[in-house]
């Protein structure tokens, strides 16, 4: 095998490894934005969630404090 052969055969070795070591960060970023994108539709969802919860519970709230007054104004008018 002459210099010239052997030259040849390294660069297409290392053409190779490189076009692996390519194809496997591609791969790598294709599952890393897809787990991405996942990780925001939950934050998302979580969010929602979180603002429904709240706006629940500030419901129940308004209404306790309506029943609350309402029995007052009852009592009130009996006593009168």
């Amino acid at each position: 095998m002459t210099i010239s052969s052997v030259d040849s055969a390294n660069s297409q070795v290392i053409a190779n490894a490189t076009e692996q070591t390519l194809k496997t960060h591609q791969t790598q970023m294709k599952s890393d934005k897809s787990a991405l994108i996942v990780d925001r539709e939950l934050h998302k969802v979580n969010a929602e969630r979180a603002v429904r919860t709240m706006m629940q519970k500030r419901i129940t709230d308004v209404l306790k404090d309506a029943i609350t007054t309402i029995k007052k104004s009852g009592d009130e008018i009996r006593k009168n």
